[in-house]
């Protein structure tokens, strides 16, 4: 099994990993691949990527919003009828060899690891990296096209989560409080009567946003995705309150740039 494209090789020539189907003449065919057909109905009531209209299914396209159409003979029709369920086991290889083909490509969730690849797994309530194993096809049985899925349908739950921890970043605000004291103004002063001194207390509220429910094995599987993505998501706005009335100098001002307050809001 080559390392960047899941197929098998022999004497040279790429091989695809798919159901013969012009091979297909007899009824005895129907019974080796009813496990295919089994496999193919729990995935329609699924509704991943296949789909039904009428009497035809529909396998999506990997990176895609189109879809490969076979059209379902009557049974009466054994032998198209057959074939007819081997295309569509053969589309949906090609869905998920595509689709995890493209996932390597990221290498971010499924990320190069010398000869091979990994993915974060679950194990005992944390996750470790492990080294995929990809199945070997073998066109008696369906394993094949079902251990694909278990691959790909870690791969989604990862991405899931780390959708979730980023629209967790961009709602979760918390609000941080402290007081810093200016000195006393005796320069520039505001056109208010009786004006306050500036011995009141300055509020500085911190807005940061909140951890992300992710589990920190996660972290280095996702960490370059997340930086690119979320990029100031955690740089901090610096507000400054100054009490009705107050005098601000020169001293005031230099003491708010050194503290980088971004903006300064005067109470009425």
């Amino acid at each position: 099994m080559g390392d960047d494209m899941i197929v098998q090789e022999k004497q040279g020539a790429t091989l695809l990993n798919r159901i013969d189907v012009e091979k297909i003449d007899s009824f005895d065919d129907f019974r080796r691949v009813s496990d295919h057909i089994k496999w193919i109905d729990s995935e329609l009531k699924a509704g991943r990527f296949l789909k039904t209209r009428g009497r035809e299914v529909l396998v999506s396209v990997p990176n895609s919003t189109s879809f490969n159409i076979i059209s379902i003979p009557r049974k009466e029709e054994y032998i198209d009828y057959i074939k007819s369920w081997v295309n569509v086991y053969n589309k949906s290889l090609d869905y998920l060899e595509g689709s995890l083909n493209a996932a390597c490509l990221e290498n971010k969730f499924i990320k190069r690891d010398n000869s091979g690849w990994t993915i974060p797994i679950q194990v005992n309530g944390t996750f470790q990296r492990q080294v995929i194993k990809w199945p070997t096809f073998n066109p008696e049985s369906a394993e094949y096209a079902k251990e694909l899925q278990r691959i790909l349908n870690t791969y989604n739950n990862l991405k899931t989560i780390f959708l979730e921890s980023i629209k967790s970043r961009k709602i979760g605000v918390s609000v941080k409080k402290s007081s810093v004291m200016l000195n006393p103004a005796n320069q520039v002063s505001l056109p208010k009567e009786n004006p306050k001194s500036l011995k009141t207390s300055m509020v500085k509220q911190v807005a940061s946003y909140a951890k992300r429910n992710i589990n920190p094995e996660i972290e280095e599987a996702i960490q370059a995705e997340m930086e690119s993505k979320t990029a100031g998501d955690d740089e901090r706005l610096v507000i400054q309150k100054v009490s009705d009335g107050a005098i601000l100098d020169s001293s005031d001002i230099g003491a708010l740039k050194k503290q980088n307050t971004d903006i300064v809001v005067l109470t009425c």
